[in-house]
C-alpha cells in the first residue's frame, strides 16, 4: 500500500526540469515522507503495512550503510592523513558509547 502509494505521487507530483542545474527547492522524497506520513497518521495506511515499511526500511539502512563501507578504501584514507583516521576512530568510539549509554538507560 504504501509502496503504491508512493509511486502514485511520484508520478503525479514531477519535479520541474531545472536547466541551471539547481536542485529543486524540496525535494520529492521529503514530499512524498510528509504525505505517507500524514496518511499514516491519518490511519489510512494499515497497521500491517506500516510495519513492512518499518522492516524494508531497516534493511535498506543496513544495506546503504554496507555500501559506503565497501565504497570505502582504506589506502585514499592513509592519504588523507592520520587526522581523518583518528577522526572515524573517535567518531566510532563516540556512537558506539552513545548506543550502549541509551541501551543502558531504556533497560534493554
Amino acid at each position: 500500500m504504501v509502496l503504491c502509494i508512493s509511486f502514485i505521487v511520484r508520478i503525479l507530483i514531477k519535479p520541474k526540469d531545472t536547466s541551471d542545474g539547481r536542485p529543486p527547492i524540496l525535494p520529492l522524497f521529503a514530499i512524498g515522507f510528509f504525505v505517507l506520513a500524514t496518511l499514516n497518521s491519518l490511519g489510512f495506511i494499515p497497521v500491517w503495512s506500516a510495519d513492512f515499511a518499518g522492516v524494508l526500511s531497516r534493511w535498506a539502512l543496513l544495506v546503504a550503510v554496507a555500501a559506503v563501507g565497501n565504497k570505502t578504501s582504506l589506502g585514499r584514507m592513509v592519504q588523507v592523513g592520520p587526522a581523518a583516521i583518528a577522526l572515524v576512530f573517535v567518531e566510532t568510539i563516540f556512537l558506539g558509547v552513545l548506543i550502549l549509554c541509551g541501551l543502558l538507560i531504556l533497560g534493554r
